[in-house]
Parts: C-alpha cells; sequence; structure tokens
C-alpha cells in the first residue's frame, strides 16, 4: 500500500509552518471526491470562476468560517496522521548573531530561508526517527511526499540526489522518491495540507492547545482519536546548520566565535493523540 504526505505552509510575520497529513493514496483519493462536492456549497469562488478551499480566505469573516466544518470532518473521517513542522521567524536572526569572526558578524545566508529550513528539518527528524515511527503510526514506509508549488522548488529538486545521496539509511527507509511540488488547484489534498497549516500557526501564535476551545474551530471538535506528529525547530537547531556552514567559510588564519545562550533545547519530535469529544455542530 502507497502512503502519501501531502504539505503547505502558513506564516505571519513571526511563525513559519509547514504542515499537513498523511494516509494511503486510496484514503486520499476518496478525500479527493467528496472534498470537491463541497467546494461548490462550502468553498470559495476565485476570480477564474473555480471554487477552492483556503484556510486564510475563509477566517476573513464569520459566514465564512461557520462553512470550515464540513472539511474538518471529511479529514478527520478519511487521514489517520496529521504533521507539523514549525519555527519562530526571530529565531533565524538570534542562530545567526551568534556568529562572528574578528568581530564582524555574518548576513543571514540567503539559502536560510523558512521553507528549506522546515523542509530539510522535517525530513531529517522524521528520518532519524524511522524505528520510532514504524512503530506509532498506523502507516507504511516509504512515503511520497508532496508539496504545495514554493519558489524553492527548482533549487531543492536540483540538490535532491546529491542531499539523498549523502543522507543515512533512514532517509531512504522514509521517503523513496525526490518530492513533488503541485498545484493545490489539481491536487485537492493540498487544500486539506493548507487547512492544517493555518490552524497549527494559529495555535502556535497564540500558545493555544490544539482544540482547545470550541470557538477556536468554529464550534467543531475531533469525534476521532487521530495521531499528530509536531516538530520544532528551535534556535540551536539553526545554529547547528550555520556553524557548519561557517567554518567552511572562515578565512584561513581567522577563528568562529560563537556566544551560546545559557539554557538551549534540541529539535523535538513530539506524538500526540486527539481525543473524542462532544462536538458542536
Amino acid at each position: 500500500m502507497v502512503f502519501q504526505a501531502f504539505l503547505d505552509d502558513s506564516a505571519d510575520d513571526s511563525i513559519y509552518v509547514l504542515a499537513g497529513h498523511i494516509a494511503s493514496a486510496e484514503q486520499w483519493a476518496a478525500l479527493a471526491v467528496e472534498w470537491e462536492r463541497l467546494l461548490p456549497k462550502y468553498g470559495v469562488l476565485s476570480k477564474d470562476g473555480q471554487y477552492h478551499f483556503k484556510m486564510s480566505e475563509m477566517a476573513q469573516n464569520q459566514e465564512r468560517l461557520a462553512r470550515i466544518g464540513p472539511f474538518f470532518r471529511l479529514i478527520e473521517d478519511h487521514i489517520p496522521v496529521t504533521l507539523s513542522c514549525w519555527l519562530k521567524l526571530d529565531d533565524l536572526q538570534k542562530a545567526n548573531a551568534r556568529f562572528q569572526v574578528k568581530g564582524q558578524s555574518f548576513p543571514l545566508p540567503s539559502e536560510i530561508k523558512p521553507f528549506r529550513v522546515a523542509f530539510r528539518a522535517l525530513l531529517n527528524t522524521l528520518a532519524d526517527s524511522i524505528d520510532i515511527l514504524k512503530e506509532e503510526l498506523p502507516i507504511e514506509f516509504p512515503i511520497e511526499f508532496y508539496f504545495d508549488e514554493q519558489s524553492e522548488k527548482s533549487e531543492i529538486l536540483s540538490g535532491w540526489d546529491r542531499y539523498f545521496k549523502g543522507s543515512g539509511e533512514g532517509l531512504r527507509q522514509l521517503i523513496g522518491a525526490a518530492p513533488r511540488f503541485e498545484d493545490d488547484r489539481r491536487f485537492l489534498p493540498l487544500q486539506a495540507a493548507d487547512f492544517q497549516a493555518w490552524w497549527v500557526r494559529k495555535w502556535r501564535k497564540d500558545d493555544t492547545p490544539e482544540w482547545g476551545e470550541p470557538s477556536d474551530m468554529a464550534g467543531y471538535r475531533p469525534r476521532k482519536e487521530r495521531t499528530a506528529v509536531d516538530i520544532q525547530v528551535r534556535e540551536r537547531d539553526i545554529a547547528d546548520v550555520l556553524r557548519s556552514m561557517y567554518l567552511k567559510r572562515v578565512p584561513q588564519g581567522s577563528q568562529l566565535f560563537e556566544q551560546v545562550p545559557h539554557d538551549e533545547f534540541s529539535l523535538s519530535l513530539n506524538f500526540s493523540m486527539t481525543k473524542s469529544d462532544d462536538s458542536i455542530d
């Protein structure tokens, strides 16, 4: 059985999230059929005359927000696992500010972009935890990964073979082929990923637990137990990447200095299970 992960991103001025869901190809196909049927009644009509779902547009007013319930229930009925990776955007600058050579700081490298940081952290953390994932998640490996179209698409794909060959056995067990970047108008599961990414960003920004208040989901709460994998990329994790980059760039005879905060935590992989609850439909 083939399992697929569909992921999209969501960002504001403080939080960046890459999130979505994992399910079998059959489960995704069933969701896509039903999702398409919901769009004319509950979605938003775009300028090109096509109905679609985008959570940021649904959240623009209470009338639209009240229409998200059927989409949420559809995800809940078909999708067994949610997945998210997120970071605080100011941690990029904080991590970079640690490093100096001859009293001079570095400008943040152009390749250290939120999507690329989250993309690598997501795959590397899952690959490093592959044995745990096999025990904890009701899915099979390897997984096919699909992402919404990104400006970094060409950079990711051009360096994929080098990245994949240089990685360990865990990554080869996790993902069997290069990731795909698709249009969410053609691949409707990406709209379900957009749903998840928007809500994860809201929860992390507000520092509130998932499904903590019925009003947070326009009155909807989970009915079924579903597994969620959550990965936070912290300042230290970004600094680890920058350190390896800067060590290669330090001029001969110079020394790279790093100021490390007293309290640090490493990148974390968390599992949670949503609990059945009374719902307000």
